[in-house]
């Protein structure tokens, strides 16, 4: 039998991607914790509705043109906050709403009111839960499998 060396060599160096996606993803999950331990939370009102449209992109090559057809992606939010001290705030929401209500929870942090939470998004909504899971198949589970093989082979 081989050395085991190249091919733990390789796995390594294919597995760091998904360590580092494991990683940050960690950091991400931590820092919106914490960030909720220690925020303020407030009713923020919507001000402004923008339209989010995302079109699908046609070409037609024999004729060297291009076309974009839109559909309608729900509204981005303006929402108008205060924060204890009673200085106001403006901000965009994440996250796309098909129905546009009157008010939203705000949490914010009190050593800086533009460090935000509106409606349950912090700075990358859910993409840090997939990151984890990306992570976790990519990084950790391959190099667990060349450990239980150089173990057990």
């Amino acid at each position: 039998m081989g050395s085991p060396l190249p091919g733990s060599f390789i796995v390594a160096v294919l597995s760091l991607p998904g360590l580092v996606f494991f990683v940050f993803s960690l950091w991400e999950i931590r820092d919106e914790k914490q960030f909720k331990k220690q925020a303020t939370i407030t009713t923020g009102i919507v001000v402004k509705a923008l339209s989010a449209k995302f079109g699908a992109r046609q070409y037609d090559y024999n004729a060297g043109t291009a076309s974009t057809s839109g559909s309608s992606g729900g509204h981005l939010l303006i929402v108008e906050y205060t924060t204890s001290n009673g200085d106001t705030y403006h901000a965009k929401t994440k996250q796309n709403f098909t129905s546009i209500p009157d008010e939203l929870e705000v949490r914010y942090s009190p050593n800086n009111p533009v460090d935000l939470m509106i409606d349950g998004y912090y700075k990358s909504a859910g993409s840090k839960y997939y990151r984890l899971i990306a992570g976790a198949f990519f990084g950790i589970v391959p190099i667990l499998a060349l450990l239980f093989w150089c173990l057990f082979a």
